[in-house]
């Protein structure tokens, strides 16, 4: 389970379908904090959780970075942040010597939910998480 950074009273509300919709305006060729559009007269981006680091395989190098989806003013300040989560899967290969070939899977949208953790071993205590 996930466990994100993130105060989760101060996220407004947003329908799943919605998030997709928006989501589905950006152009996900760059990293997920690079990613942002204008869809409907509204400024949207994407705030990096977390940043996932590069996995070496090999030939390939695979990295995972998390974000939630904000609506932005014109000077790209936050104003809102939703309860939508954008999560980035990228590979790479190549080497520092040459140039790196980057591959951008699909951005992923989930509701950010808040789950209560109960009482066990360890004290109880909130995360907030993606919904399954």
């Amino acid at each position: 389970m996930l466990e994100l950074e993130l105060n989760y009273d101060e996220l407004t509300e947003m329908s799943l379908e919605e998030a997709k919709r928006i989501v589905g305006e950006f152009n996900n060729e760059s990293f997920l904090e690079d990613i942002s559009d204008e869809v409907n007269g509204v400024n949207y981006g994407v705030k990096v959780l977390e940043e996932g680091s590069w996995d070496d395989e090999g030939k390939y190098q695979y990295k995972t970075d998390v974000g939630v989806l904000c609506e932005y003013d014109e000077k790209w300040k936050i104003v809102k942040m939703f309860d939508i989560a954008v999560t980035s899967q990228i590979t790479r290969n190549g080497s520092y010597f040459s140039d790196f070939n980057y591959d951008y899977e699909d951005l992923e949208v989930n509701k950010i939910i808040k789950k209560v953790i109960p009482k066990q071993i360890i004290p109880e205590r909130t995360v907030v998480t993606l919904e399954k």
